[in-house]
């Protein structure tokens, strides 16, 4: 016949780690919460001093990056381009796109040429953009 001892320190231990567990998920919780109520500091922009850059036109679109100066070449869009429209919008290249912005048709996207036989000097014109 064997004797077999038992003894209650498993279960204390047990109990002992569930409270440690328990503890350790309180105080992380506890502290992601703090971490949402905390208020996010405004990242300074290096062109204002109040910390904000407006790019609201065409032309500050199409400008070179500021960020990197002599380190990082500017970035380039890669299926988009910089629209005129509303006064700069950055919008995904089509196709075929012109705004017609210009005094002069694009040769490279539109072929040319006179339609009216009974006026042949008279060559298109753009109007009114």
């Amino acid at each position: 016949m064997q004797k077999v001892i038992t003894t209650s320190a498993p279960a204390r231990n047990g109990v002992g780690r569930s409270l440690a567990v328990g503890v350790a998920a309180v105080g992380l919780v506890t502290v992601l919460v703090a971490l949402l109520a905390w208020p996010a500091a405004v990242a300074k922009a290096q062109i204002g001093g109040n910390g904000t850059v407006v790019q609201d036109t065409a032309s500050q679109f199409s400008a070179a990056c500021a960020v990197l100066p002599g380190v990082a070449a500017a970035p380039a869009l890669s299926g988009t381009i910089i629209s005129p429209v509303n006064n700069g919008e950055i919008r995904l290249r089509a196709t075929v796109e012109d705004y017609f912005d210009g005094t002069e048709i694009d040769a490279t996207q539109w072929i040319t040429g006179y339609s009216n036989p009974s006026y042949p000097n008279e060559a298109p014109e753009i109007g009114g953009g």
